[in-house]
């Protein structure tokens, strides 16, 4: 059974790399119809003051940032998990989340990842592709889980991006 296997992966690796017509053409996924449903319904809910934990994932785990947000402007960023192994990425890891200090600024986050995707489109070799994965948070509407997928047969290619947010909570009563 093995060895049939190993024959089925090998001849397949071989005709890909033999002849590029068989390698599916280049794509980018991304679920627009439902990033503008939860869009629509974190806006609906009309939160201003809340707080939440995000945490990136980038060449590298990131540190944990608490950021509290008072009438949708970041009131107060502070780390809740760095365990001091991250003290020369803090800086610049705290520099960075502040471009998602809010949660529409993690909404603009990936609408920018996935204009930069189909800007890349054209650019990409056959059988590569990228992917925009959410998880949206059913009662809110904001993004839970985001992973930016680089896809790619050929190993130096390919790589990935993701933000999550956790611990969210509003601090008034929602609509």
């Amino acid at each position: 059974m093995r060895k049939m296997l190993f024959v089925t992966v090998a001849v397949c690796t071989l005709l890909y790399a033999c002849e590029p017509d068989l390698l599916p053409r280049s794509y980018v996924y991304f679920d627009r119809a439902a990033f503008a449903r939860a869009q629509d319904k974190w806006e609906a809910r009309g939160i201003t003051d809340y707080t939440f934990e995000v945490f990136e994932f980038w060449a590298g785990p990131q540190p944990v940032f608490r950021i509290t947000v008072t009438e949708g402007e970041i009131a107060d960023i502070e780390v809740a998990d760095a365990k001091g192994q991250y003290a020369e990425l803090l800086a610049h890891a705290l520099e960075r989340i502040r471009t998602l200090g809010t949660i529409p600024a993690i909404f603009d986050q990936i609408e920018a990842l996935y204009i930069q995707a189909v800007e890349r489109l054209p650019g990409l070799k056959k059988g590569d592709g990228i992917s925009c994965d959410v998880t949206y948070d059913e009662i809110y509407g904001f993004p839970e889980e985001v992973w930016y997928d680089i896809v790619s047969p050929s190993p130096p290619d390919g790589g990935f991006y993701s933000i999550t947010v956790r611990n969210f909570w509003p601090l008034q009563a929602a609509k």
